[in-house]
């Protein structure tokens, strides 16, 4: 009688229980595989790798070569070369609009290291004012020679061409620049949102400039 009892009680009730564990223990899985996949989604977004390409354009500004730079290709000198003549000639290139060299300074400081903004860069600025010269004249940079000195520290020439408004000449010199740079390739997309202007992680760690003759009218 009572296993009579026991196996009608189990036809009615222990299977659907049974059952509903079995559902409940296939939704707590299912559940923790979503969190898990969650998680691993959000840390790939958030941990984006940049990868950096060169890409020579036309005049018409349409790409004709494009070549993914590798780690290795950043200290290549052609390319620590264009980057110290570009610095060059935005921090010293003095023109009338003010809002493109205002745009160039900020170029300027987010390649510079904190010690050279505060030890060279702001105390140069300071005594010879690239805006106030602006309403006087312009300076154009022709660069000259370039010389690798070590892994991490160049010598460049340049001349500068002073005009007045009118577009005259009135003043020729030739300058000198000694740099010291480090290269940190920026891991994630974070890192080239806070500093855009600087995609192949190249800074100037050392910086002094010099005329290196009298200047000629």
């Amino acid at each position: 009688m009572y296993q009579q009892v026991k196996r009608e009680w189990l036809e009615q009730f222990a299977d659907p229980v049974i059952a509903k564990r079995n559902w409940q223990i296939i939704a707590g899985v299912l559940g923790v595989v979503a969190i898990v996949l969650s998680v691993s989604n959000y840390t790939l977004v958030h941990k984006a790798q940049v990868i950096p390409y060169i890409v020579e354009v036309d005049h018409l500004g349409r790409a004709q070569f494009v070549e993914k730079i590798q780690a290795s290709n950043t200290f290549d000198e052609s390319v620590i070369r264009a980057f110290l003549y570009r610095f060059i000639d935005q921090s010293r290139s003095v023109i009338t609009d003010d809002l493109v060299m205002k745009k160039n300074f900020s170029e300027v400081y987010s390649v510079s290291s904190l010690d050279v903004q505060n030890n060279f860069l702001n105390a140069y600025y300071k005594d010879h004012d690239p805006f106030k010269a602006g309403q006087e004249f312009t300076t154009q940079i022709t660069p000259l020679t370039f010389l690798k000195q070590s892994e991490k520290s160049f010598l460049m020439e340049w001349k500068e061409v002073r005009r007045d408004l009118a577009g005259k000449i009135v003043r020729q010199e030739q300058w000198q620049a000694l740099f010291e740079i480090t290269i940190i390739p920026p891991k994630d997309t974070r890192v080239l949102e806070e500093n855009p202007l600087n995609p192949l992680g190249i800074f100037i760690t050392r910086l002094s400039w010099s005329q290196i003759d009298n200047g000629t009218t």
